[in-house]
């Protein structure tokens, strides 16, 4: 009878062992941060079939039957730093691992901003730039007009130099605490000049048109004034 029972423990003991897990998650990993989430992830168990995952970012909910080993925490501020306590536990056949637990940084971006473009001239334009949130800095970046880079804590800038008939595309990011915001894709388009397509041969007649007519107009105001001394 004792032999039974002392096999009896050592089955069940082998039972546990093949159904629990193997070991327990041990590190976690901040990725794909934006302005509103951010995905924390572990180390995978062999033999884990979900997970369960909690915070204080949201009270501790238990966040179960996760299958990846991996979870998305959203509903984040822009331009906030944050520090969690999170934990994590390995579900294997039904068993839980014993949890881990340890606190993690999130800082997320700063908002994406928005502009608008003024046309101040032909070739000038000012673009404004307009922030969600506190942010210490705007960049404008431009591959084909120098002039047009720049970063600075003022929400405009001038930008010249700009070519009839062109479509130029600005990139627009904030930073705030030494964090980029995702860029804005700003694409402006200079009217053509209303004389670009005019033939060579066109223009020169009538440039010499208005010249014939400025002589006329001179010579005739000549005479009319020699006839009023002669009066």
């Amino acid at each position: 009878m004792t032999k039974f029972i002392s096999n009896l423990l050592l089955l069940l003991l082998n039972t546990r062992a093949i159904f629990s897990c193997s070991g327990r998650p041990s590190s976690f990993n901040v990725s794909g941060v934006s302005s509103s989430q951010a995905t924390v992830s572990w180390n995978s168990i062999a033999g884990a079939s979900t997970y369960d995952f909690s915070s204080s970012i949201d009270g501790y909910i238990l966040h179960s039957g996760l299958t990846q080993n991996s979870y998305v925490v959203d509903s984040l501020i822009g331009g906030t730093r944050y520090t969690i306590t999170a934990r994590v536990e390995a579900i294997c056949s039904g068993t839980a691992s014993d949890s881990f637990s340890d606190v993690i940084i999130i800082t997320t971006k700063p908002e994406k901003p928005t502009a608008e473009i003024h046309t101040v001239s032909e070739s000038v334009i000012n673009i404004v730039m307009i922030s969600k949130g506190p942010v210490d800095t705007f960049t404008i970046v431009n591959s084909v007009l120098p002039g047009a880079n720049n970063t600075s804590p003022k929400n405009s800038h001038l930008i010249s130099g700009l070519r009839p008939g062109t479509t130029y595309t600005f990139q627009i990011y904030s930073t705030l605490n030494g964090v980029n915001s995702d860029k804005l894709l700003l694409e402006h388009q200079v009217p053509k000049d209303k004389n670009a397509g005019m033939n060579p041969w066109a223009k020169a007649a009538i440039y010499f048109a208005v010249i014939f007519v400025l002589l006329i107009l001179s010579c005739c105001m000549t005479l009319f004034s020699v006839g009023s001394r002669s009066r």
